[in-house]
């Protein structure tokens, strides 16, 4: 099934729960539906991303030089307390790894919460030092 289809059906499918099923419900359940409503939200949003999310993966992991066989924040994470590499601001210019640790946390929060107003705080302060 193509990205596109998968966004339809999805958008579809959130659709008709909001207009056709969540007027039924109140209480804990129209709280359920609407966890529900959101997280298809999410996947959906996750989808449009996840080839820009996995090409900034995949630069961060050049730029240092990670293993495959960790996903590479939890790599990140690892060769930053090993001191393994740095996130020297001078090289803020040169396209560095902080940049591109920004860019991939402006697309998780577009993913998370396009809403959340630090999100649009971060992506106003950095959209242009990362693009």
């Amino acid at each position: 099934m193509s990205d596109t289809a998968v966004n339809e059906l999805l958008s579809t499918v959130r659709a008709f729960l909001r207009s056709e099923i969540a007027p039924d419900l109140s209480g804990f359940k129209s709280y359920q539906l609407r966890v529900a409503i959101n997280s298809l939200a999410i996947v959906e949003r996750e989808q449009a991303l996840l080839t820009e999310l996995n090409a900034v993966d995949s630069r961060i992991a050049q730029h240092t030089g990670l293993a495959d066989d960790l996903p590479v924040w939890q790599g990140l994470a690892v060769a930053l307390r090993k001191q393994e590499v740095s996130l020297d601001p001078i090289e803020e210019a040169n396209g560095s790894l902080m940049s591109l640790i920004r860019r991939r946390t402006l697309i998780k929060m577009a993913i998370d919460n396009p809403k959340y107003s630090g999100g649009r705080v971060a992506n106003a302060r950095w959209g242009e030092m990362t693009s």
